[in-house]
């Protein structure tokens, strides 16, 4: 008998062995096709567990076939699925239907807690992973702009973080970027040390329920980027993706300037007036146009009048950017690559990634990135959970080639027939700094080449920063109770920049600078160099050290049917930065060689004879930054469907006066949150989800730039006396204080029609107070009659509606995701030292502090056309006709005789996204839009024109005879030019469009291989992906062909186009 179970024991046992089965699968959005990443994949048991890759692929062993597995994710519907019917272990794709139902359901990050949506009272937003690989690109950032509610990014500006706004402004003069927390801390360094790869999740958080935790830093609004964790009992998980994405050359001829040949009919014009004879004869040789210097050699008979014609005439037909086109601007190509590691076990779980970016731009400027990243989380035992991580970059940029506008003579702009080679190609000298007639001679051949080659120069200059981050974060978490826990973390921050401008011997620089200092004895034909030969560097160093140290208490327990969630703590951070600068001459780069100068005393300049002090370059800074805050937070829910929350948070530092840090003043929100469809009076069967929010609070805005106390910046000697001088940076302001936001918010969140159409609508309004702004003080206690206080008051609303709509189900789907914003505001309270109209007139880019009116408004002069006799703009006196510019451009106008047009920014905003799937293709169209603001198209300037060279091509539409006012508004050219005739026109209201405009901001597209076709078994899923980006207007309402993001005077970016692919093993 013993013989007979032992027997049967080792049948059973071989035959449990034998029956465990690898079991792979894909996991795919129902709508979309697309992959859904973190879905959680577990047996029946629940024992076994898996997650879900980027491709959505996963692994799972399974102890039969006869097991089923559920798969489930926050953002869908769960789903269990059998595995009998699996070939060769490969199940059909698993696909989930989004839960629109569920959206309560999943969690939002504020950087100091995880909340569901069911008990959050404030507004927030949730872009995925997914959702921002849409776009290609080494900047997490840039991947915001058209996909978050309420988030609107400024292209006009260059600034990574400070291109964006949250719900509009809410600071006049002080800081606009919104707050950034990276993994639950504020960031502090340069956002390009992040890998967008590395992200799993950005939450932006709107109102003061959701933001004013964050204190006196959150009046801006908050971004939170979590990246990517491993997780618990997890098989070990390899990903990589390859991307290269190519950037067509800008379109230089969008900025529509003078044509070459109308350029030199006014440089032979203002020549025969004789407006270029005080440069001619000056001795300071100051730089000719090389039209004017065939002008002057004709004249003294160096060339015939014949030969100078023939000279000028052809120049007509050039046009300089062709050259630039041919010889600066290439491709730009952007290669990213990443690998990312994760595994987990019941007890710990880990997540490492490294990461390579190598981009150059279309002027060969380089961008190399490498980044690493790991995190740790370890159990130890039922309480007590440690985590660890460090994240490391270094980044190495280089300037590239000169780009289009960026050479600028001392006279002004390049003329526009200034080519850079000639017909074969060889390098051309462009006009810098002196008179290209006078260098020919000067020194009689001893001085060092005088001459600016832009397309040999870049080459002999080596622009480099080097940038390295570290960061390390540490934390512990201990549960007292179910209920009850702690949490400690630290975050260390070390941050370094090098900058690097290295000028060799055979720059332009270095050879200008030696000249520049030379004398000559002719006598004995000796060069005296007062810089010694060689190269020039520049250096700047700046050393970034901050320290966050956090203590928080949780509480999360559920009484029956009343839950209750509280967090409480305290920070603390500092922030501590350094830097220094030098300039070294006569730098040889092979032996590290330097030569000694005496920057003590004065030497005369070899043209002008003017004695100078050779610059040093050496300056140093330091600062220290320090806050300390108490915070908390608590929600209570009854019955899950009233919810209420208080928050509250008191900070102080060393950046604001006595007075405040004295005052115990929090900055607080109170929510509340009703999910009516939960009620049993809801009879609208059609409506599943309906829920609605209030939330009011403070939170606030701090300027790290200024101080409470009198600050002195101390300067280089006198040039004199040698003595050192400083000057008063800051005067003392002890009441300094951080600006303060109120914001008021109601929300509606619904899903409707069986999740075929869900959203939110959500309206605003917000006050803030103790704005940095001017201030009138006592002049004779202080050398200035104004000064930035906390004076300067703003309101601003808005609504943000999000819209989603499944439009089609099956096996083709197409889902709609809608983005309206509606924002605006006004001034209340702002010191104003004029009622001129000349102080308020402007291109709508500056603040425009008029009360009642938008930050940004856009003001102009009345306008009365062309005088037919004269071509003379006019405008209005009061109510009569008038040319006396100097009384319209200064006190003859006040700010209630201008024309008021309306905001320069957009009172509207948003965007369209339609997703078309069909299996594994998926195809994305986002379509943003802009409504409901005006710009200023520039305006002919003769002034500009005759000084500087700076003319748009309007020129050639100027009026010329009687009856041109009928079809031109373009003055007609005056000489002497009028500075107030043009200040007029280029503020008149004729050059003034509507901004509105309609884009198709980037397409993508992505291919998921059947599991089927993959080459090997141990590769999970593969991800092949196009996206296309800047790809054009679809609608304008202006009539000049202008692009309102990119004003005429800047440059068009050009298409970019990226494909890649993602592997999973």
């Amino acid at each position: 008998m013993k013989q007979i179970l032992l027997s049967c024991t080792i049948i059973l046992c071989f035959l449990r062995l034998h029956a465990q089965v690898n079991i792979k699968g894909t996991v795919l959005d129902a709508g979309t096709g697309q992959p859904i990443e973190g879905a959680m994949v577990q047996s029946r048991s629940g024992s076994i567990a898996a997650v879900t890759t980027v491709t959505g692929s996963f692994e799972i062993r399974l102890p039969s076939l006869q097991d089923s597995l559920l798969v489930q994710h926050g953002s869908y519907s769960p789903r269990w699925v059998s595995v009998a019917g699996s070939s060769n272990g490969v199940l059909p794709p698993v696909l989930l239907q989004a839960a629109y139902n569920q959206l309560e359901e999943v969690p939002v990050s504020t950087g100091l807690q995880l909340l569901s949506k069911e008990r959050a009272t404030g507004s927030f937003d949730k872009i995925s992973a997914s959702r921002l690989n849409e776009q290609v690109g080494s900047n997490i950032l840039a991947r915001l702009e058209g996909v978050a509610s309420g988030l609107y990014a400024d292209n006009k500006t260059n600034a990574a973080s400070g291109s964006l706004s949250i719900r509009g402004l809410s600071s006049i003069n002080g800081p606009r970027v919104p707050l950034i927390i990276l993994d639950n801390f504020p960031y502090e360094g340069d956002i390009n040390n992040i890998n967008p790869n590395d992200v799993e999740s950005i939450s932006i958080l709107k109102d003061a329920a959701a933001a004013s935790i964050w204190g006196t830093r959150a009046g801006n609004g908050v971004i939170v980027i979590t990246t990517k964790k491993g997780r618990l009992n997890q098989a070990l998980n390899i990903s990589v993706n390859n991307n290269i994405s190519f950037t067509r050359s800008p379109d230089l001829f969008y900025d529509k300037k003078i044509n070459s040949s109308d350029f030199i009919d006014v440089e032979l014009f203002l020549y025969e007036q004789g407006f270029y004879n005080s440069n001619i004869s000056s001795t300071a040789r100051p730089v000719l146009s090389p039209v004017v210097e065939i002008l002057v050699r004709r004249d003294n008979g160096s060339i015939s009048p014949a030969m100078a014609n023939n000279y000028i005439d052809a120049y007509r037909s050039k046009d300089s950017r062709n050259d630039w086109n041919k010889y600066l601007y290439n491709t730009g190509v952007n290669r990213q690559h990443a690998l990312t590691l994760n595994a987990g076990t019941d007890k710990m779980s880990w997540n490492a990634s490294v990461g390579l970016d190598d981009n150059k731009d279309n002027l060969g400027a380089g961008f190399k990135r490498i980044t690493g990243k790991t995190d740790q989380r370890f159990l130890i035992g039922k309480r007590l959970q440690l985590s660890a991580g460090l994240m490391y970059s270094t980044i190495h940029s280089t300037a590239g080639r000169p780009g289009y506008g960026g050479i600028q003579p001392a006279s002004g702009d390049l003329p526009p027939y200034v080519m850079l080679a000639d017909e074969a190609g060889r390098p051309l000298p462009v006009m810098r700094t002196y008179s290209q007639g006078y260098l020919d001679t000067a020194g009689a051949g001893k001085l060092l080449n005088w001459n600016y080659y832009p397309l040999t120069d870049y080459k002999n200059v080596d622009n480099s920063i080097r940038q390295q981050e570290l960061l390390a974060t540490a934390g512990l978490k201990y549960d007292f109770t179910k209920a009850l826990g702690i949490e400690l973390g630290l975050q260390h921050q070390e941050a370094s920049s090098d900058a690097t401008q290295l000028y060799n011997a055979q720059s332009f620089a270095a050879r200008d600078l030696v000249n520049g200092f030379s004398s000559i004895d002719y006598s004995t034909g000796a060069v005296t160099y007062l810089i010694p030969r060689g190269g020039i560097r520049n250096d700047a160093h700046t050393r970034t050290k901050s320290y966050n140290i956090r203590g928080q208490l949780n509480f999360n327990k559920r009484f029956g049917q009343q839950q209750l969630n509280a967090i409480a703590g305290y920070d603390v951070r500092q922030i501590k930065s350094n830097g220094h600068s030098a300039t070294t001459y006569g730098y040889n780069a092979g032996n590290l060689s330097y030569a000694p100068v005496d920057f003590s005393r004065q030497y005369p300049h070899f043209i002008t004879g003017a004695n100078t002090l050779i610059n040093d370059g050496v300056g140093f800074s330091d600062k220290t930054n320090r806050f300390l805050s108490f915070f908390g937070n608590a929600a209570y829910t009854l019955q899950s469907r009233y919810t209420f929350s208080l928050s509250g948070r008191r900070d102080a530092s060393n950046l604001f006066g006595v007075n405040t840090n004295n005052k115990w003043s929090p900055l607080w929100s109170a929510g509340t949150a009703w999910e009516i469809s939960r009620e049993k009076f809801f009879r609208m069967p059609w409506m599943d989800f309906l829920k609605a929010r209030v939330t009011y609070g403070k939170s606030g805005n701090a300027d790290p730039s200024r101080s409470a106390y009198t600050t002195i910046q101390y300067l280089t000697p006198n040039a004199f006396t040698f003595l050192p001088t400083a000057r008063i940076d800051q005067f003392a302001n002890p009441s300094l204080k951080w600006e303060q936001v109120s914001m008021m918010n109601i929300g509606l969140d619904f899903k409707a029609f069986k999740d075929r159409l869900s959203g939110s609508i959500e309206h605003y309004r917000k006050k803030a107070i103790n704005l940095i702004g001017i201030a009138e003080v006592d002049y004779t206690a202080v050398s200035t009659s104004t000064l930035n206080k906390n004076s300067a008051q703003m309101k601003g609303s808005g609504w943000d509606i999000v819209l989603n709509s499944e439009n089609t189900k099956g096996a083709f789907s197409w889902r709609t995701n809608l983005l309206w914003s509606i924002n605006s505001d006004k001034i209340t309270r702002y010191f104003i030292p004029t009622k001129d109209g000349y102080f308020f007139v402007g291109d709508g880019n500056s603040i425009n502090p008029v009360i009642g009116r938008p930050v940004y408004s856009l003001y102009s002069y009345r306008w009365a056309g062309l005088d037919p006799a004269t071509g003379d703009p006019r405008g209005y006196l009061g109510d009569t006709l008038s040319t006396n510019y100097n009384a319209l451009t200064s006190d003859g106008t006040q700010l209630s005789d201008l024309v008021y047009h309306g905001r320069s920014l957009p009172k509207q905003f948003g965007s369209i996204g339609n997703t078309f799937s069909y299996r594994g293709l998926s195809i994305t169209a986002r379509v943003a839009y802009k409504f409901g603001y005006y710009f200023r198209n520039p305006g002919l300037r003769y002034s500009q024109l005759f000084n500087n060279g700076r003319a748009p091509a309007s020129f050639a539409e100027r009026w010329q005879k009687p009856g041109d006012e009928l079809g031109t508004h373009v003055p007609s050219l005056t000489y002497p030019a009028d500075y107030n005739r043009d200040l007029f026109y280029a503020f008149s209201e004729v050059l003034v469009e509507k901004g509105d405009h309609i884009r198709l901001q980037y397409i993508s597209l992505s291919y998921n291989l059947p599991a089927r076709v993959l080459p090997r078994k141990s590769i999970r899923g593969i991800n092949c992906y196009v996206s296309i980006k800047n790809i054009g207007i679809l609608w304008r309402a202006n009539k000049s062909g202008t692009d309102p993001d990119y004003p005429v005077g800047s440059i068009l970016p050009g298409r970019n186009t990226a494909l890649g692919f993602t592997v999973n093993f």
